[in-house]
């Protein structure tokens, strides 16, 4: 337990740099999904992907990117205890007038009341016996590093739904639009 406060803590306070390039989303997602298949499996959870084939391109740092994701699957796997859906989604809109990737992790867990989701990115806020209260502290960082956001939707007995939206690179000068 002790390790995980140490692990999350220093992730969270960490000053790293991006490392932005393009990544496609349809594959990352994939990858994600693979990562996750055993620890779902064990929950008798069932993974869905669900990838936008018109979604652009990310312009991402993919392992500070991959570390959120994780987050958000691990909260999303606790959330739902024995059984359920955890469906990874993408989708292209526009954010701050520039295209960008919707990346969802939904989960058909118990959901969070209001006063929980309007606390959940303040640091060190938890409701888990165990938990550091960093993990969405964590994950909104990344997004704001990446000039991104990070949105919960939930309802109690039906589930929560994280999304977060990373921008697409910039269109070429010159490219057709």
């Amino acid at each position: 337990y002790l390790k995980n406060i140490v692990t999350d803590f220093l992730a969270y306070a960490r000053k790293g740099a991006l490392d932005p390039r393009a990544v496609e989303v349809a594959p990352y997602l994939e990858d994600l999904a693979a990562l996750i298949e055993g620890d779902a499996a064990q929950r008798r959870v069932t993974v869905a992907l669900d990838a936008a084939a018109d979604a652009p391109v990310m312009l991402a740092d993919p392992e500070k990117l991959r570390r959120a994701l994780l987050n958000l699957t691990r909260n999303a796997l606790q959330a739902m205890g024995e059984g359920g859906t955890l469906t990874l989604s993408s989708s292209p809109v526009v954010h701050r007038g520039a295209p960008a990737v919707r990346l969802c992790v939904r989960d058909t867990g118990e959901g969070m009341p209001p006063e929980v989701v309007r606390e959940a990115f303040t640091p060190f806020f938890t409701t888990r016996e165990r938990g550091t209260g960093l993990g969405l502290a964590f994950v909104k960082k990344i997004a704001d590093e990446h000039g991104g956001d990070v949105q919960i939707e939930s309802q109690l007995g039906a589930g929560t739904m994280v999304s977060l939206v990373i921008p697409a690179p910039p269109e070429p000068a010159g490219a057709p639009s």
